[in-house]
């Protein structure tokens, strides 16, 4: 399980499709830790994972050249893991290129001032135990410091 987990975040971490319409607005840059980061089983609903409640963080610096950092902390011994890439924005998809990831996911986010939550479904968690990666609904409540 604690492997299924690390691979899960790896695969959540903010890896997306490349779009050449997207800007990279100065307003997004700063560090933006997670204050709820969620993992549900899109089969079931009623399985859902929260990583920060479990002694997980995740945190993403988002600087205004287009470059972002990201730091997440696996829950349960897991270890640390950093990627980096870049981003941009387009409407309401926020963009990021992940230079160690080789599988894309886009994401969807809604930002209020200093509050941004991101959600995003992919199959990478196994809920079921059987090896294979399950769809699962992901969302992350961000707050810039």
């Amino acid at each position: 399980m604690k492997r299924t987990l690390a691979l899960g975040l790896m695969a959540m971490s903010f890896a997306a499709c490349s779009d050449s319409t997207g800007s990279v607005p100065a307003e997004f840059a700063g560090t933006w830790t997670a204050s709820e980061f969620s993992a549900t089983n899109a089969n079931d609903p009623t399985q859902t994972f929260n990583f920060v409640d479990q002694d997980g963080s995740f945190s993403v610096t988002l600087r205004a050249d287009g470059t972002f950092t990201q730091t997440q902390v696996v829950p349960g011994g897991g270890g640390t893991e950093t990627d980096s890439g870049t981003y941009s924005v387009s409407g309401s998809k926020l963009t990021f290129t992940d230079t160690s990831e080789d599988d894309d996911t886009e994401t969807t986010f809604v930002r209020n001032g200093d509050t941004m939550t991101v959600t995003w479904t992919a199959n990478d968690f196994d809920w079921d135990g059987d090896g294979d990666e399950d769809p699962t609904n992901f969302r992350i409540v961000l707050n810039r410091s």
